[in-house]
């Protein structure tokens, strides 16, 4: 589709919405993420800098009544996620609605549609890095997908738990490309006391080697399992959230391959000043350690080296309600010595705005 298209439909679906939802409460915001990024490949060829339109999101929130609630989400950008955009591209990113209190559970809630993924911290990321959430940024598990998810809590033993049922390809994949086995996730979440909070996770993808339009196995789809665990812990201003990913990927259908192992520790750490000094200014570190496991020598009789490390510095500042100044300076690290460190700087100023139409 191209752009003066999606521009188009885009401004309709602006148009119609408001005559579709008039006789429920609506909610209409806007998140905007303005970037500077420079980075530095560790080459004598001069650093990379540019400026993008990394993120704006268009929320719409209808409400029909206090048990039913929608979202809708289209995520604008104009950088190179997106090969074919000319300069700008959008997506879908959420589109689901949420039944409460439809089951006799405790408060439980039923999400249809492109929901969230439950899997780690991934749906309770709030950008405190200007990098993703670590499931995301490694590649275990996609942001939302195509689904259902029962929710609910166990409020005497103040645990909350999610079960969803997904595509398993995640939000950009459709049809053609949706493989014909559901995924699986189970998630919980438990607060033993006031300042810890520990999660886990597991999803199952059954993708069991489809045949290709030529009949031929296609080694793009294979049974993933991914597991995830966290802490995080608050006190006096004081976050530590840790967490470790593994995620096992199946190769049968590869001959002299064995399953590939991947695992993830993450590290976050992040000190707000509010108290401390009077101003709302968060200083955060991250430190990310990825290994696929994979043991042994390469054709040449080197040894296999793959690990990553990702270490990250930076700070949030809150200057007004709805405005937030973001900047971060990391640093990528490989086991392998014949790559270069690879460094990136990001000033990133994230500001939203929201209104209620309606009842």
């Amino acid at each position: 589709m191209t752009l003066s298209k999606k521009v188009i439909l885009f401004a309709l679906l602006i148009l119609v919405v408001p005559y579709i939802v008039n006789a429920v409460e609506t909610k209409y915001s806007m998140e905007i993420w303005n970037r500077f990024t420079m980075e530095d490949d560790g080459s004598d060829a001069d650093p990379d800098m540019s400026f993008s339109l990394e993120r704006a999101y268009l929320r719409i929130e209808p409400k029909f009544t206090d048990n039913i609630k929608g979202r809708f989400n289209l995520d604008f950008f104009s950088s190179d996620k997106d090969e074919d955009a000319n300069g700008a591209g959008v997506k879908l990113k959420y589109a689901y609605l949420d039944f409460k209190n439809i089951l006799p559970l405790p408060k439980s809630k039923l999400s249809v549609g492109l929901v969230k993924n439950y899997f780690g911290t991934i749906y309770s990321w709030e950008y405190e890095t200007i990098q993703k959430d670590p499931a995301d940024k490694w590649k275990f598990a996609s942001s939302t997908d195509y689904g259902v998810v029962l929710s609910g809590a166990v409020p005497a033993a103040k645990l909350s738990y999610n079960l969803g049922l997904y595509n398993g390809e995640g939000y950009k994949k459709a049809g053609g490309n949706v493989n014909n086995e559901f995924a699986f996730l189970g998630n919980v979440r438990i607060k033993p006391v006031d300042m810890l909070e520990i999660g886990g996770t597991y999803s199952m993808n059954s993708k069991k080697n489809p045949n290709d339009d030529a009949g031929e196995e296609n080694p793009d789809h294979e049974a993933i399992s991914a597991y995830a665990a966290n802490a995080t812990f608050k006190m006096a201003g004081a976050t530590v959230l840790a967490q470790y990913l593994g995620k096992t990927t199946e190769m049968d259908n590869l001959d002299g391959v064995d399953d590939l192992n991947e695992n993830v520790v993450s590290v976050l750490a992040m000190y707000n000043l509010n108290e401390a000094a009077g101003v709302n200014l968060d200083l955060v570190a991250r430190y990310d350690m990825y290994d696929d496991d994979v043991d042994g020598d390469d054709e040449d009789g080197n040894e296999i080296q793959n690990g990553e490390n990702l270490m990250l510095f930076g700070f949030n500042y809150h200057f007004h309600k709805g405005l937030q100044l973001q900047a971060n300076y990391q640093i990528m690290s490989y086991e392998d010595e014949d790559l270069d460190d690879e460094t990136e700087l990001m000033l990133q100023l994230r500001w939203k705005f929201s209104s209620v139409m309606g009842k």
